[in-house]
């Protein structure tokens, strides 16, 4: 629950692989696993954009965006392996 906690999901962990090795970008974190967990409402006006991995969901969500973007990227539902070894 601090800026510590969150730049040490970018560190180097004993027992999984290097950064290098996982070819990771700058914005991944190390462990597969991490996560950030939000414990407040997170307001709508916050929220800018929507990523959808298939265009009937995209489709059918629509009508709640209002003006936020909407994307198709199906990469980002895919496992993190499978994107950084076949981008």
């Amino acid at each position: 629950m601090t800026p510590q906690a969150f730049k040490g999901m970018y560190n180097a962990i004993d027992g999984i692989a290097s950064r290098r090795e996982q070819n990771l970008k700058a914005f991944d974190p190390t462990d597969v696993q991490a996560e950030v967990m939000v414990f407040e409402v997170i307001e709508p006006e916050y929220i800018t954009a929507v990523i959808f991995d298939k265009p009937l969901v995209r489709d059918a969500y629509a009508p709640c965006l209002g003006k936020r973007k909407a994307y198709l990227n199906r990469m980002m539902f895919a496992s993190r392996e499978y994107a950084r070894t076949r981008q």
